[in-house]
């Protein structure tokens, strides 16, 4: 799928936002639009010796992390093409139920794309990739950053759709065990930040 494409369109975004530098993104964004057919679909791992198909789907990620990066650059050079690349995609995602994945590059995408498009259905993909996740996050005794990144993803989406008046979605967002949700994966976080007050008392300070 091109992951690393993905990956230097969005750090590239990044700094072309920061600096007004004007980088050549489109070539890397072709690389990823050549695995991408005319329905949307994906090619996940070529070989790379004749680059023949090696995985068709290998997981859901690549999908999101790809979507994700055509979304950034589609802000700085409003290429049609791109954005009905990303909706195609988001047929598949959501023919096919992607939101069982549960995957933070998910949400990040889908916060992006409700940003452009508010469409009620892309409001309702971003709402279950979450919803049916909650008790497992809110269980999982480790401070995983990809939690933590989804759930603040996701309360944009949901502030979104509250502010655009999309009641009945709103109230099916549990917005309320989402905040406390966000609260607790705040403090696991805390538990990964090695404090100074901690670190004096460490007997050999080079290991760490």
């Amino acid at each position: 799928m091109g992951g690393g494409n993905a990956a230097a369109i969005l750090m590239l975004y990044k700094y072309q936002e920061i600096t007004n530098i004007k980088l050549m993104l489109k070539k890397i964004a072709n690389e990823i639009l050549s695995m991408i057919n005319k329905n949307g679909e994906t090619t996940h791992v070529l070989e790379y010796t004749n680059l023949e198909i090696k995985e068709k789907f290998r997981i859901a990620y690549y999908d999101g992390e790809a979507a994700l990066a055509l979304l950034r650059l589609y802000q700085i050079n409003n290429n049609e093409l791109l954005l009905k690349t990303v909706k195609l995609m988001f047929e598949i995602f959501i023919s096919k139920s992607y939101e069982k994945h549960h995957d933070h590059w998910l949400s990040y995408c889908t916060n992006e794309l409700t940003k452009i498009c508010p469409d009620e259905k892309y409001y309702i993909f971003g709402i279950r990739n979450y919803l049916n996740h909650m008790d497992f996050i809110k269980n999982k005794k480790t401070a995983y950053t990809n939690f933590l990144e989804m759930m603040i993803s996701t309360y944009k989406i949901v502030r979104r759709l509250n502010i655009q008046g999309h009641n009945k979605l709103f109230e099916l967002s549990k917005f309320e065990e989402l905040n406390s949700l966000i609260n607790l994966r705040v403090e696991f976080q805390r538990t990964e930040f090695f404090y100074l007050e901690i670190t004096m008392y460490m007997k050999n300070l080079i290991k760490y």
